[in-house]
């Protein structure tokens, strides 16, 4: 959803029109009703667009594929009435997720495949070398989805496809401080298994949302059991990384949650 209150909505994909509208390249705006905002928006080409993050005056398309498009990087600033915005570079590629910090500084976090792992990019683009430097060696598989922890620590989540984080143990999720370092007090145990309770890329964590509590995260992916659980393709996390055992859904089929920050009225 958009932050101007007028009910307008972002969609990015891997589309070439929407409805009548021929020539829209991977991102619409859409008014409440469902109509498509305007032409001259949408024709600005982006490509494949896999996340967003809304800014106060524009927003932020991660880009997974950006091949024939000029100019075009893993992602971009653009404005609210879609040009992109000229003093905002990033050497950052390919995207596939991608949130603002909660810093109020403009900084945001972008994650992509392994070899770019989860990068916090500043407001003119560069990458935050402090927060880089302790990321390591980084993840050994994709960067699905990335939210914001609670509005007072300023953590992130992180859910993927990887197994480990920094050559320890991390199947699925890991919880980051702002400095790139793993939170204390964050544990998740076996973490994410498939239904053979054996770590898998494939039955991983492919979106994340923070609950109306602000502390507890919900989990959406292909996975079977949760530290030796079962808690098939979706679950409920405490911010010490325990399973809620209040919420239990069965669900066989991997599962995307929204990934807004928030989804009031889900508990």
């Amino acid at each position: 959803p958009a932050d101007d209150g007028t009910g307008n909505i972002y969609v990015g994909g891997f589309f070439g029109s929407y409805d009548i509208t021929p020539f829209i390249s991977g991102f619409v705006r859409l008014n409440s009703s469902g109509s498509l905002d305007s032409p001259a928006f949408a024709a600005a080409p982006i490509a494949d667009v896999e996340g967003i993050a809304l800014a106060v005056d524009g927003f932020f398309p991660g880009n997974l594929y950006t091949a024939g498009i000029s100019g075009s990087s893993g992602v971009d600033r653009w404005n609210n009435s879609g040009g992109k915005d000229p003093n905002f570079t990033s050497p950052v590629t390919p995207v596939i997720t991608v949130t603002a910090a909660a810093d109020g500084l403009g900084t945001i976090y972008v994650g992509g495949t392994a070899s770019v792992g989860v990068v916090r990019v500043n407001v003119g683009g560069s990458s935050d070398g402090i927060f880089g430097t302790n990321i390591g060696t980084g993840f050994d598989a994709d960067i699905l989805s990335i939210v914001r922890a609670d509005d007072m620590t300023f953590d992130i989540y992180v859910g993927g496809r990887f197994t480990t984080f920094n050559d320890a143990s991390a199947r699925g999720i890991v919880r980051l401080q702002p400095s790139g370092l793993p939170a204390v007090g964050f544990s998740i145990g076996g973490g994410f298994t498939n239904s053979s309770n054996d770590p898998d890329p494939f039955s991983q964590v492919y979106s994340l949302a923070r609950a109306s509590d602000g502390t507890d995260i919900y989990v959406g992916g292909g996975f079977a059991f949760y530290d030796g659980i079962r808690s098939n393709g979706i679950a409920r996390l405490n911010e010490s990384g325990s399973l809620d055992g209040d919420f239990a859904v069965e669900i066989a089929a991997e599962k995307r949650l929204c990934t807004n920050d928030t989804i009031p009225g889900l508990d």
